[in-house]
């Protein structure tokens, strides 16, 4: 991450899965093939990968057999690929999240990393499409939820010191440490900047008052559970929440994204672009390396760690949909509060 003084990069790293590795394609994937059967595609609803003639015939093999039950070696024979060649082909569609592991060896940690945070971007946008940004994006929405909405992605900046300070006490080097403080630091001021937006259209004495919603205060506490017992779980949790910065354009389709948020006209364009600079700043800090660099420092992860692991990001990725789902339910009516507030009475 850029300016960064207290500790140094392990990116990138030589990782080579090993030999026993064992791909299976990821369910719910499918190998598109154009009718000359010259090029193909993985469509992983966040993106899509595109293979050319050379690679196309390959996929097509691999796809009908890549179920756990062959190594990297059997999968050379059986495609009649060169064995070098094939396994740089499955480290690539396992970091991208073709495949995953049908065996129980240990795996490379920044390539496990890859894969756990490349499979939950494909869950997190099949959620989204129920999702608030969703429905105002396509103009079934209005000004209550596009503000509650930012309300909540408020609420949610302005904690976290909540779980990060977790992870930092989990941390179990000096590296880790200050590079979890420097990431603290980066994001501890961008909540009462958030706000800055959120008072040009509520009442800084008003807007004082509200409280968090459930389901927001429900991801905080999620986060701070998994830092105090994996920070490995953590780590993937918290990418989920980065955009990817290593995706070529990414920060364009976000000026793009607030550029047409801002055009729907629901709200003041001093509403939005604080939180517009926010997800600028982040992709520019590259805050979705956070993870890569945790697991860069750890090393290997063993079959029954990844699986906990895989199981606890599931986990969150689920809560984040409700808390959506959240969103939507408690500002779904145009006339209303802009904000919950949590009374006796």
């Amino acid at each position: 991450m850029p300016g960064r003084k207290t500790w140094s990069s392990k990116l990138p790293v030589s990782e080579v899965l090993p030999e026993a590795f064992k791909p299976r394609v990821v369910r719910g994937l499918r190998l598109e093939v154009n009718a000359d059967a010259t090029s193909a595609r993985v469509d992983l609803s966040w993106k899509a990968l595109e293979f050319e003639p050379e690679d196309a015939g390959f996929m097509q093999k691999l796809f009908a057999i890549a179920d756990g039950s062959l190594d990297q070696r059997e999968i050379s024979q059986r495609t009649g690929r060169e064995l070098g060649s094939t396994i740089a082909a499955l480290q690539y569609l396992f970091e991208e999240g073709v495949v995953e592991s049908g065996s129980s060896e240990d795996l490379p940690g920044v390539a496990f990393c890859r894969n756990l945070v490349n499979r939950g971007r494909r869950l997190q946008d099949r959620h989204s499409e129920s999702g608030a940004i969703t429905r105002i994006m396509e103009g079934r929405g209005h000004a209550r939820l596009l503000l509650g909405f930012l309300v909540e992605r408020h609420h949610f900046t302005s904690l976290v010191a909540t779980h990060l300070s977790e992870a930092i006490r989990s941390a179990q080097s000096e590296r880790l440490r200050m590079m979890l403080t420097e990431y603290l630091a980066d994001e501890y001021t961008h909540g009462p900047w958030l706000r800055t937006g959120l008072e040009t259209a509520i009442p800084k004495i008003s807007l004082e008052t509200a409280s968090v919603l459930p389901s927001t205060a429900a991801i905080i506490g999620f986060l701070a559970a998994a830092a105090r017992s994996d920070l490995l779980a953590y780590a993937g949790c918290v990418a989920s929440l980065e955009q990817p910065s290593e995706l070529p354009g990414v920060a364009d389709s976000q000026i793009e994204f607030w550029d047409q948020l801002e055009l729907l006209g629901l709200v003041k364009p001093e509403v939005i672009r604080p939180f517009r600079m926010h997800e600028l700043m982040d992709i520019e800090q590259q805050h979705n390396n956070l993870a890569a660099e945790i697991y860069a420092e750890h090393g290997q992860v063993t079959h029954e760690h990844g699986r906990r692991i895989q199981r606890t990001v599931a986990e969150f990725l689920y809560t984040l949909r409700e808390w959506d789902r959240a969103i939507v339910a408690f500002y779904a009516e145009p006339e209303g509060e802009p904000y919950f507030v949590a009374e006796l009475d």
